[in-house]
């Protein structure tokens, strides 16, 4: 069965005529107000934990098919990012982790990591050098580039909506993307004006890390 197959099982069809409660069978549907609840994963913090959706927004990588909405969660004591993707037919769940420059010094050699905003090289590789227990499951070995371009930050919910042609309210940043060899685990930078610089661990999740997912109000 698919990756989501379990959802459709634990939580029902869709009313076909639209009224009762709100059905919320997908990750990729969720709304602000909406719980997600994770089961067993390797990622510290994750375990167990539920998340409701404060935030919606979206990126723009300048192609509609390559656009990235991301939901903002809040734990008891912590923020993460969750979207959903595909890759080559197949979905997947994607959560971001952010850390601070301290961290990322403990995981990567800082030379190497600021390396990847000079220049125009798109080649350039970055080796774990250490996993804190703090980010225990959040990173790979060994990550390559994919991606170094220019991308708009849009506050709102744009999966049924074109994005605006305008750039009013767009945040325009520049995008950095290593991704692991096994494709598990990536790392991406967010560069804005004025050098504010956002470094964010990705890991995709097992079929079965979503536990549990429950409409706002239910």
């Amino acid at each position: 069965m698919g990756l989501f197959g379990s959802f459709i099982r634990s939580f029902g069809k869709k009313d076909n005529d639209g009224d009762g409660p709100r059905q919320l069978n997908h990750p990729r549907d969720l709304q602000v107000g909406d719980i997600v609840k994770f089961g067993f994963t390797p990622l510290q913090g994750i375990s167990n934990e539920s998340f409701t959706v404060k935030q919606i927004f979206t990126h723009d990588l300048g192609d509609p098919r390559k656009n990235q909405t991301f939901f903002q969660l809040q734990g008891a004591d912590s923020y993460h990012r969750l979207r959903v993707g595909e890759e080559r037919g197949i979905e997947f769940v994607e959560l971001s982790l952010a850390v601070f420059p301290e961290t990322v010094e403990q995981i990567f050699d800082i030379e190497a990591f600021g390396a990847i905003f000079e220049g125009d090289s798109v080649n350039h590789q970055l080796q774990r050098i250490a996993e804190p227990d703090a980010v225990s499951g959040w990173t790979a070995p060994l990550y390559r580039q994919e991606s170094a371009q220019q991308a708009y930050a849009y506050k709102g919910d744009y999966r049924n909506t074109a994005i605006p042609s305008e750039l009013g309210g767009a945040e325009e940043f520049d995008y950095y993307v290593l991704v692991s060899d096994a494709r598990k685990h990536s790392v991406r930078m967010e560069v804005y004006d004025g050098g504010r610089t956002d470094v964010f661990l990705n890991a995709r999740l097992d079929d079965s890390a979503i536990d549990e997912l429950w409409a706002a109000g239910q």
